[in-house]
Parts: C-alpha cells; sequence; structure tokens
C-alpha cells in the first residue's frame, strides 16, 4: 500500500506533537526533552485559614497575610522563581543559593518557601506583586550568573535591571516553544501537614524544554 507524501508528513506531524487519551486529557509526547514539575502558592489569612491560590481567579492579599510557596520536580528540570513586587524591586525566591545547580537536579524532592516554618509576610505597601516562574531542561547559566552579582551587591540597581531584562529576553525567546500541558494533582500529606491548614491540589506542569509564567497577587 502506498501513502502520498502530503498525508504522510500530516500523520507525522500529528504524531509528534500530542496525543489525545480517551479521557480527553492532552499529553505532550515530543522530543524526549519533556520536563515536569509540581507547583503551589498558599495564602494564610490573618483568621488562621490556609488555602491553595487559584491563580484563575484574581487573588487579592492584606497587610499581615502569609504567602508560602511549594516546588518539587518531577523529572530533572531546573526550576528558578522571582518576585517583582510592587515598590519595582526584584528578588530571587529560588534557587536558594548561588550555587544550587552545580550539581544536577535531583527530582521527587520537595521544596518549601520560604521554609516549613516560616511564611512570606505582606507588608503595608500596596500594588501588584508579579512572580516570574522559569522552568527549563538546561541551565540558564546568564539569568544564574546575573543573580549571583545581584545577590554579592543588593543595592547595585543596574545589575538589578540587566537581570530583569534578561529574564524578560528569555521568556520571550522561548516562550512560545509550546503549550503546556497542566492539571491539578493532590498534595502529598507531608506538604499539608506543613501549611497548616487544609491545602488540597498544586498543579502539576508539563512543557517541552521549558516553561515560563506571570503569577500576579494583589496586595491591598
Amino acid at each position: 500500500m502506498t501513502v502520498s507524501r502530503t498525508v504522510f508528513l500530516s500523520l507525522l506531524t500529528a504524531a509528534c506533537l500530542v496525543v489525545l487519551h480517551a479521557d480527553g486529557e492532552q499529553k505532550l509526547t515530543d522530543t524526549g526533552n519533556i520536563l515536569q514539575f509540581k507547583w503551589a502558592f498558599f495564602l494564610h489569612d490573618q483568621d488562621g485559614r490556609t488555602k491553595v491560590i487559584d491563580f484563575k481567579d484574581k487573588v487579592v492579599v492584606r497587610k499581615g497575610d502569609g504567602l508560602r510557596i511549594y516546588l518539587e520536580p518531577v523529572t530533572s528540570v531546573y526550576l528558578y522563581l522571582y518576585m517583582f513586587d510592587a515598590q519595582k524591586q526584584l528578588r530571587c525566591i529560588f534557587p536558594s543559593t548561588p550555587d544550587f545547580y552545580a550539581k544536577k537536579p535531583r527530582t521527587g524532592v520537595s521544596h518549601i518557601l520560604p521554609s516549613s516554618e516560616k511564611w512570606f509576610i505582606m507588608d503595608e505597601q500596596p500594588g501588584t506583586e508579579r512572580f516570574f516562574l522559569i522552568a527549563s531542561s538546561t541551565r540558564l547559566t546568564d539569568i544564574e550568573n546575573l543573580t549571583k552579582k545581584m545577590l554579592s551587591s543588593p543595592d547595585d540597581a543596574e545589575v538589578k535591571a540587566k537581570l530583569l531584562d534578561e529574564i524578560k529576553t528569555v521568556r520571550r525567546s522561548k516562550g512560545d516553544l509550546n503549550t503546556p500541558v497542566e492539571k491539578g494533582v493532590p498534595i502529598a500529606g507531608t506538604i499539608v501537614a506543613v501549611t497548616r491548614g487544609p491545602a488540597n491540589e498544586a498543579t502539576l506542569t508539563e512543557a517541552a524544554g521549558f516553561f515560563s509564567k506571570t503569577l500576579r497577587i494583589e496586595h491591598e
């Protein structure tokens, strides 16, 4: 049996990009460069309630509220998280040390930020807090080197500006490479325990080689 070249290429393209499972779930199946990781943001309000933040809706926090972040690489993936606050100050949230990626990333290890005992406490300054969540199957060494300089010279506005520009450049240049797949997954019992309140699920993100997302929190 013979197949026309056009039909063959169409079938090949469809097979390389995605497969639709019987339940309708999309799954990336391409290239051997797939990255996977879990993440969640928790909000602890002043009434003592803890919940997982749903970024599909507008997120509003107030002075005294606490934030805690959960990251867990499922595959070998380089994760980066930065905060650009309402005062236009850039801060590295993860990784925690400049030499963190001197060794290959470990999989299946949960990271609780700032720690399992502490929360990021919202101050009195209102405005929009932006978090840049980045995942890559390869190290982003330019970003790491600029972060290292920023940490060693925290008052150097020029270094911070260069780092912010590099983050934007990398996200622009690689951000359209694929369409990520995201779904809710249960959070392990130990993670629920350290949130000190009900926390039902994290987001499992799957992408081909690179992923970035901006998470916005309105601080009132």
